[in-house]
Parts: C-alpha cells; structure tokens; sequence
C-alpha cells in the first residue's frame, strides 16, 4: 500500500503543474470557446489517474517530467537521502548490521501516512457512492414523461442523471419555454458525456483529496463544463431566445448539491453565466485553431515521455555527456565501466533551478535515459551492500566498492528506480556484471531513467568525474 501511496503522490504533484497551466490557460484563452478548456480539463484527469505515459518520437525531448522528478528528489534530500547516509554510515561503523538496512532507509516516520490516504479516499468514495444512491431512490419516485424526460417533485433544478441511459429529471412544475431550454441544455450535457467526466473527476477528487489544487480544479472544471454547455446551446440562438435562456437560468432558485452520478442545470454560478450567456459572440476560426493547438502542445508535454528518433545515443547525445568511446575505454582500463548500455545522460548532478517557480535544489545523481528493460551493470568491483526497495527509489541496488589504490577512499555506487534485481546482498560483483535492469519503480521516478549515484567517504559527489579524464 506505501508502494501506491507514493506513487499516487508522485502523479499528484505533476498533475499540480497541469493544474496550475490549466488556470493560467482559462486567462490565456478566454475568448476562446469553453469545451476548449474543457478538453485540457479532460488531460489533466488522465494524468492525475493513469500511472502511465505514452511515448512518442521526438528530435528533442519534451523533459517536464524530469523537472518535476527533480522537485519530489529536492523535496525529499532532506528526508530519505540524509536517512540513507546515516544508516549507510552505522553500518560501516557496525553499529547495525546489513539485514537490518532498508529498514533505515525506508521513511519509517511516515508509514502512517498511506493508511491515513486509504482512509480519506475510502471516506470520499463512501460518502460519494452514499449520495448517488440517495439520489437514486429519490429519482425511482419520478414521473416519466416520455423521450427520456422525468418530473420530479421537491428539486429546485432540473438535471440528468445516470450514465449509460441519462434520464432528464426536471421539477413538478415548469413553463414551456424553461422546459425547451432545460431539455436542450441537459441533451447538450449527454450528448458531450459530461456526466461521465464529472463522474472521472469524483474519482481524481477522491484519490487526491490531500491535493487542494485537485479541489480547485474540480470547482473550476464544473464552471467550465456548464460554461460549454450553455455555449453550445446558444451557438444558433437569436437575441430573443437568449434572452429567454438566460431568464430559463435565473429562474431556477436554491443551491444544488451534485452527486457523482448527476450534472445539474444551475449547479455552478448564475450570474457568471448569464453575463456570458448575454454577451456571446461567437469566437473566430483562427482563436478557436490556435487556442487548440495551444492545449494540446502542453498536454503533449505532460502526458508523454520522449523517444527519439536517433535512438538513445545519438552523437549528440554522446558529445554533450562527454562519454565517447576512447574516454569509456580509458575508464575501464581504471577498473571503471558505465553503469548502463545509454550513454544520455538527462539531468546532472549538482545544485538545479526549477523552472517557473525558480526554486532551486540539490540532485545527488546523474539520470540516464533509458529503455525500460535495459541492462544495469556495476560501475566498479565490490560487494553488495543493499539490495531491495524503498518506496522513494523504488528497487535499487548499493556495492560497497573496496579500496585499492588507484581508489583509496571509501566509495559507494546506487543505482535506483530498477524494475528488477539481479543480485543479493553480500554478493561479490565485478565492474560490468549486470546487476539489474533499468525501470520506472517507486514514487520519484517519472518514466524509466537510471538514477547513478556515487558517494565518496559517505558525501554524494558527481559520478561523470570517474570518467572524465582519458
């Protein structure tokens, strides 16, 4: 369960970013139609709920995702990295021994944080499936009207509800003219499945509920949901029927309180909307073109993870890491061997800036673009110190390397986010044994990357100067 927890952390922090550009995007492009944002809306819901990213082919790579990988490590340098070099350090001094290590890595601090998750998602979920089941036997008291239409006494606001066949419930008694509104504003809902995504973004609401940006951004979402609903209905509308429109909306009185299961026909605010409602216009072709483009460029940038066409190691890739074959071969002849078959080094080690917010950081490793799958082999010979799983780091494996004296110090090399193991503590390795294989696992990883860390005298220093020189 810690395992989930912190993944579901790891996509609620980079769905804030989303978040966060989705409300600057609603200023951006305001003249813009609304089902425009209401589509960006729709991307940030799969990424704060789908644990996966789609790669796609690119020159360059499209990096958000390791940005936001850096912030959780920064976040984090503080907490587990300090907690690995302590007990990295208490078992050299024998204070405790090797069996006992991933228990002081691991956050033991906050191992009652998942259950406390658990417990907030079970209790939004239960008073969510507690509401629509209310609403349920209270809609088995309507009066069909025929074409899906039902009459309800004791509601203030006509609205739909159910999935797969929506029924229209309206109040007992209504005016032609605020019923033909009411049934064209709740067909244009169906008709667009909005009752499907508000139902996605229960769910986004419930597994995030610690998240107050996924709060924001579900009230917001509802606005911008009724927003494109009364645009669509209005679109072919004269002056006179929107003015009738907009008296349909301020007729409805009270305050509804949707379920999971119902989108309401006044659900989000009035005034707001019969303002829009009184001064549509409808948007030109180029605003609509180029505000669409804009979304999906970003959602492009949040929801996939780079492959690119040259492959791994493009020239390029291997002028800019400085890991040419002449200088890899020297390392060798040193005892040293490149941790893994992608020579792409993606972020390096060292004090970092990030961007937008300007924050800086610290990042004890260098991250290595990889295939997932790919070999990890060990940089230099040695022992295995740890080999296990920590919720942060995901599998990950530490040799303690011996001194000799080339290497005098006392030197350690990590290799995190494996999706697989390939040895055991206390095993002896030699440089360039494989000793994993390169994944995605645990909550700071943002797609498959190694994360090659080397600690000298129990102090992170740059893995890239153990080949730097020929």
């Amino acid at each position: 369960m810690s395992a989930v927890f912190f993944k579901v952390l790891g996509m609620s922090f980079a769905g804030s970013f989303m978040i966060i550009v989705s409300i600057l995007l609603r200023f951006v492009i305001k003249r813009s139609p609304k089902w425009v944002i209401c589509l960006f809306w729709a991307i940030v819901a799969v990424k704060l709920i789908c644990p996966w990213q789609i790669s796609i082919p690119l020159g360059r790579p499209l990096d958000s995702h390791f940005y936001v990988q850096k912030l959780m490590e920064s976040l984090s340098v503080a907490g587990i990295s300090q907690r690995f070099e302590n007990a990295a350090q208490a078992v050299n001094e024998g204070a405790v021994d090797s069996e006992n290590m991933s228990q002081n890595i691991s956050v033991g601090s906050l191992s009652i944080v998942p259950a406390v998750w658990v417990f907030g998602a079970a209790i939004m979920l239960f008073k969510g499936s507690y509401d629509y089941l209310k609403l349920c036997r209270k809609v088995a008291a309507a009066v069909p009207l025929g074409g899906g239409l039902y009459a309800l006494e004791g509601i203030s606001s006509p609205f739909i509800f159910g999935f797969v066949r929506s029924k229209i419930v309206i109040p007992l008694h209504i005016d032609a003219q605020t019923l033909k509104n009411t049934v064209l504003h709740e067909k244009a809902h169906i008709n667009r499945g909005d009752q499907w995504w508000k139902f996605v973004w229960y769910a986004v609401r419930a597994v995030h509920w610690f998240n107050p940006l996924v709060w924001v951004a579900f009230v917001l979402f509802s606005k911008d949901v009724e927003l494109a609903c009364d645009e669509k209905v209005i679109k072919d509308m004269n002056r006179d029927e929107i003015a009738n429109y907009a008296q349909s909306l301020l007729g409805f009185s009270g305050k509804w309180k949707p379920s999971a299961g119902s989108v309401a026909f006044v659900e989000t605010d009035v005034k707001t909307r019969i303002k829009r409602v009184l001064n549509y216009r409808k948007p030109k072709t180029l605003i609509v073109m180029v505000s669409l483009v804009l979304c999906l460029v970003i959602g492009l940038c949040f929801m996939t993870s780079p492959v690119f066409a040259g492959g791994l190691n493009t020239e390029a890739d291997i002028a800019a890491s400085g890991l040419t074959d002449d200088v890899l071969l020297a390392a060798r002849n040193r005892g040293w061997v490149w941790p893994c078959d992608s020579r792409r080094v993606t972020f390096p080690f060292g004090k970092f800036v990030m961007p937008v917010l300007g924050s800086t950081g610290f990042s004890d490793h260098v991250c290595i673009d990889a295939r997932k799958g790919d070999s990890v082999y060990a940089a230099h010979s040695g022992t295995v110190l740890f080999a296990g799983f920590d919720e942060a780091y995901g599998y990950f494996v530490i040799i303690q390397h011996s001194p000799d004296l080339l290497y005098p110090d006392d030197i350690k090399t990590v290799y995190r986010h494996l999706s697989a193991i390939n040895v055991y503590e206390g095993a002896p390795v030699s440089a360039g044994q494989i000793i994993g294989f390169v994944g995605d696992t645990g909550s700071n990883a943002s797609g498959p990357h190694l994360a090659f860390c080397l600690i000298k005298n129990n102090e992170a220093v740059d893995p890239m100067s153990y080949y730097a020189y020929k």
